[in-house]
């Protein structure tokens, strides 16, 4: 076993984990940091497009009128007081800050409209990445730069504990299965949740595991939990979850967005027809929701999970041949966000509109969806309702039910606008589309306080234990609130947090 020491060290290498380390060197500590992986990043490197922030400069020049205070009544009002008041008002109120600190090491942000149509309207607090990858590139320069040592393929494996229960470092394990001890009076924990583990999973979700698509950072299996919890750490929520829009794959297959945007998936043209308003219904073969719910995606994706994790889009040949050959005008919600994401990389930024293109393979890609059993086809209702395991009679009354509502543009059930009331149910020959949860990550973790402290049952500080981003539970209530970039936001703020903390504890020692 090689042996190290440090003033603080610092488990996982994402946005959480860096802001942490680099703050920490800022008070002129030794600090180490260790990644599981290959590389720096984690979740915030291949995740979202930028963070949450409120009264940052670039609001300010632009006269947006966002406040910290309107900021914090929302978020408290979404979670009904049942989060970590003094919390949420710390990280918000270094929120602005925190803008100019991670330009400061390379990260440029530009403020833009919220990318979600349903968010529009709201006050913009989403600073969006002017280049991700240079400016993680950037900070981590900085990080070495400043001294901090960065050890990779290295895992925390359990907390070292002394007198008092106070935190004297860590045991970590290297790839090639050697120990490494490093002598630490500050551990700061951000492996980023629990999301990948899904023996852990189980007893937490309120759907079957199987019927949750994951798209975050696969080596988070929960490791600073466990060391946390055995260090006699308090936990909270731990069966809150970052829902987040909905997806089109087979069972156990996972979903490849990246390949959705190239248009070299199986699925491209059905999953842009997920993000449009049709008809939906559950395994129950009844309507749920106003499927305008679909603009927002945090909600969307609760609603979703709400009904038992999946759902089926209904069409009718009519339907299927109108967006093979016309696309629509009806606004699809991933059209913004994606196409944010692909302006980035280019020279000459695309229009972004709402409308869908003619989609010229979903027939296609229908008929093969069908071999791999996430889309049906039927001449009439009946015999696709045998096919979908939903009773006959109730899915004939519930496509009744929403061609009338079509017909005459109302919908007394749901209240779906007139304007998204457009394509019936009535041409045979039929298909409908299993549509199913998708989680990022994992909200519920570590419980802290506002120092990001991890605290025990008592709510007593751990002496020199910290934790940040999705290892760290208090910020959330029971879902994903709407506030664009708070994921990201809270990672870059709770490390920050938590790295002010540990000077401030380490130099009172």
């Amino acid at each position: 076993m090689s042996e190290l020491n440090a003033d603080v060290v610092v488990v996982g290498s994402g946005a959480a984990g860096i802001s942490a380390g680099l703050t920490a060197l800022e008070g002129g500590l030794k600090v180490i940091l260790i990644e599981k992986g290959k590389n720096y990043g984690g979740a915030s490197l291949f995740g979202g497009l930028g963070l949450m922030a409120y009264e940052s400069k670039h609001q300010k020049a632009a006269g947006e009128t966002a406040t910290v205070k309107q900021g914090f009544e929302e978020l408290m009002t979404f979670t009904h007081h049942k989060s970590n008041g003094a919390l949420t008002r710390a990280v918000l109120g270094l929120s602005a800050s925190t803008i100019d600190w991670i330009e400061g090491y390379g990260i440029e942000t530009r403020l833009v409209e919220n990318a979600q149509e349903s968010h529009h309207g709201r006050p913009r607090t989403y600073h969006e990445y002017v280049d991700k990858f240079a400016g993680f590139k950037a900070m981590f320069a900085h990080f070495e730069e400043k001294g901090g040592v960065f050890l990779t393929e290295t895992a925390g494996q359990s907390l070292l504990m002394g007198e008092h229960g106070k935190i004297t470092g860590i045991d970590a394990m290297r790839a090639d299965g050697s120990r490494v001890k490093i002598t630490a009076p500050v551990v700061v924990i951000a492996s980023g949740g629990f999301g990948a583990n899904k023996e852990e999973l189980v007893g937490k979700l309120k759907i079957p595991e199987r019927l949750l698509n994951y798209m975050g950072e696969k080596k988070s299996v929960g490791d600073g939990l466990h060391m946390a919890a055995a260090a006699g750490a308090d936990m909270y929520n731990l069966d809150t979850f970052q829902l987040h829009f909905a997806v089109v794959a087979p069972e156990g297959e996972a979903f490849d967005l990246n390949a959705i945007i190239n248009k070299k998936s199986a699925w491209s043209s059905i999953f842009w027809a997920t993000g449009l308003p049709l008809l939906w219904v559950s395994g129950a073969g009844k309507r749920f929701v106003n499927e305008c719910v679909v603009y927002d995606h945090a909600l969307w994706a609760n609603t979703v999970y709400a009904v038992g994790g999946y759902y089926y889009y209904l069409l009718d040949s009519k339907t299927v041949q109108s967006l093979k050959t016309e696309g629509t005008d009806i606004t699809d919600s991933f059209e913004r966000t994606i196409k944010e994401a692909q302006n980035l990389q280019l020279a000459s930024p695309q229009a972004i509109t709402g409308d869908v293109a003619p989609l010229p393979d979903i027939e296609d890609e229908i008929r093969h969806a069908i071999t791999r059993q996430i889309a049906w086809t039927a001449p009439t209702l009946a015999v696709l309702a045998d096919k979908i395991g939903v009773d006959s009679t109730t899915l004939t009354a519930t496509v009744d039910a929403y061609n009338q509502a079509v017909d005459g543009g109302d919908d007394p059930l749901f209240y779906k606008p007139r304007n998204a009331l457009r394509y019936a149910v009535k041409q045979g020959p039929f298909y409908a589309v299993k549509v199913r949860s998708n989680m990022l990550g994992t909200l519920g973790g570590i419980r802290v306080n506002e120092r990001l402290e991890a605290v025990n049952q008592d709510r007593k500080p751990i002496p020199g234990l910290y934790a940040a981003g999705y290892d760290a539970g208090g910020l959330y209530g029971d879902s994903y609130p709407v506030t664009e970039g708070l994921t990201l936001g809270f990672a870059f703020n709770s490390g920050r947090i938590a790295g002010y903390s540990a000077r401030d504890y380490l130099h009172a020692r």
